[in-house]
């Protein structure tokens, strides 16, 4: 009983870095529950940080490949304002909610 509850644990530890980066929260839970916390990991190490992104979108906008609506666009979505986060915490809670409830589902039935 002991390592389901550790593999969503580490699960969820696995997703709140991913939040940080471009995968995003809610990938990097469902790659962990899916495969593996170290797996999961892995991917999260992988992907780019969204500082990183941000950089490159204002390299692009400064050098005219991209237009400042664009920028301001894409920026929002890498840096959500305060609303736009809660609800999008609100909206990964419940899904990690399913998605331990589904995990212990099969777990217990196996």
């Amino acid at each position: 009983m002991v390592y389901p509850i550790l593999w969503i644990v580490l699960s969820f530890i696995i997703a709140y870095y991913g939040k940080s980066r471009k995968i995003g929260f809610l990938v990097a839970l469902i790659v962990s529950m899916i495969f593996s916390p170290l797996i999961g990991a892995i991917v999260v190490s992988l992907s780019e940080k969204n500082t990183e992104t941000a950089m490159k979108l204002k390299i692009s906008r400064d050098a005219n490949l991209i237009t400042e609506d664009e920028y301001q666009n894409s920026l929002r979505k890498l840096i959500p304002n305060q609303k736009d986060q809660a609800d999008t915490n609100r909206g990964y809670l419940a899904i990690a909610a399913i998605i331990v409830l589904l995990f212990i589902l099969i777990r217990c039935v196996n």
